[in-house]
């Protein structure tokens, strides 16, 4: 799991991205990490296999927030960990943790990739923004990816994370894109076509805790859990205008 940048900048995890002209908050990049981390574990993974890259290399800590949501000490007990950051996410990291599990897996592994930061185009590829205002293109990162494996795939949200898709493509990949090549992505928008209450991101009452999620990461995530990522096991119509498309 890659996540190369920071809700916003302070001591735990500088916000480097653009040389620190963008801000923030995009507190999506924790709580997505975060999720995606604990879908994982649900499904049977453990701790040892799943590989968290964020930020400087440690778990996020939100300030004015009282529910907790996204604080592993709080699950200690549950998943027998205290943080789930495991390694920083500058370019070197990434290159050194594929390298590591190049030595560690077989013929027979599956390898999922996620990855979340701001992504960039140059002539001819995408890139993934990575901590240090470095990044890593589309052919290099499909450089460095592991030699054997049974089956892998990728769930990237990033700006123009389908640019990846024809350098990581084969009959033994899948391939989950937030946007094509040429187009960006972003945070829920929070819209609901009935007019009703929102259907995206999350809001604690009466802690007025407010989380956000990337587009892309919230539907998928929901799917793969049955559930949203609030913990609301309601399942929507997924064809809201009865038109015979979703």
């Amino acid at each position: 799991l890659i996540t190369g940048d920071t809700p916003y900048g302070d001591a735990i995890g500088p916000k480097t991205w653009g040389g620190g002209m963008d801000p923030g908050p995009y507190d999506e990049f924790w709580s997505d990490t975060f999720v995606i981390w604990e879908t994982l574990w649900k499904y049977g993974w453990k701790d040892e296999n799943i590989f968290v890259l964020f930020g400087n290399g440690e778990d996020w800590v939100f300030t004015g927030c009282t529910n907790n949501r996204y604080y592993a000490s709080q699950y200690t007990i549950e998943w027998g960990i205290e943080s789930i950051t495991d390694d920083a996410a500058y370019y070197q990291d990434v290159v050194d943790i594929f390298a590591y599990l190049d030595g560690l897996m077989t013929d027979d592994d599956f390898l999922f990739v996620w990855t979340f930061d701001h992504g960039s185009t140059l002539p001819g590829g995408s890139t993934l923004e990575l901590m240090g205002q470095d990044n890593i293109t589309d052919e290099e990162f499909a450089a460095i990816m592991p030699e054997h494996y049974d089956k892998r795939v990728f769930w990237m949200q990033q700006y123009h994370s389908g640019g990846f898709i024809d350098d990581l493509h084969n009959e033994k990949t899948v391939i989950l894109t937030a946007c094509d090549a040429s187009e960006s992505a972003g945070p829920c928008l929070d819209l609901n076509p009935d007019g009703g209450d929102p259907l995206e991101n999350e809001y604690y009452a009466p802690d007025n805790d407010y989380y956000t999620h990337g587009e892309f990461n919230y539907h998928v995530f929901n799917a793969a859990r049955y559930e949203t990522i609030a913990y609301f096991n309601f399942l929507w119509e997924p064809d809201l205008n009865l038109d015979c498309f979703t």
